[in-house]
């Protein structure tokens, strides 16, 4: 009975070794599918990674760019209101030049608009000299 015992043990131990194998042979296929999928994960991530770098710099150009148009709408702000207030003093001038030569006023009344129409007239012509400063600065 005892090599009866001792065979079954043999064939017992020799299944146990054929189902290790089996197991390590198992282990091996998936450890090389991990390996595989890390590494396709890893490829998937450094493309992931050159995209968000690119992005980045995309972003940065167009930073600049916001940044360049602002200073330019600014430039283009200041140019309008002086063109604004240009126009709004030719217009007083126009219309007290009108009224000046149209009127009866008394002489005193006469004088006083003609003073007060130099006075537009230097004004007008200061900021005229504005203007053509604040031009050359952003030119």
């Amino acid at each position: 009975m005892e090599i009866l015992a001792c065979g079954t043990m043999q064939s017992e131990i020799k299944a146990l070794k054929e189902k290790l194998k089996q197991n390590d042979e198992l282990l091996i296929r998936e450890k090389e599918k991990m390996t595989a999928h890390s590494k396709a994960h890893n490829g998937k991530l450094a493309v992931q990674s050159n995209k968000v770098k690119a992005l980045d710099k995309d972003n940065v150009a167009l930073k600049e760019k916001v940044a360049l148009l602002k200073r330019y709408l600014s430039r283009v702000e200041l140019v309008v209101t002086e063109m604004e207030e240009r126009q709004a003093h030719s217009q007083k001038i126009d219309s007290m030049d009108k009224e000046t030569q149209t009127s009866d006023l008394l002489q005193d009344e006469n004088n006083a608009l003609q003073e007060e129409l130099m006075k537009l007239r230097a004004s007008y012509h200061e900021v005229c000299l504005n203007q053509t400063t604040n031009q050359e600065k952003f030119a």
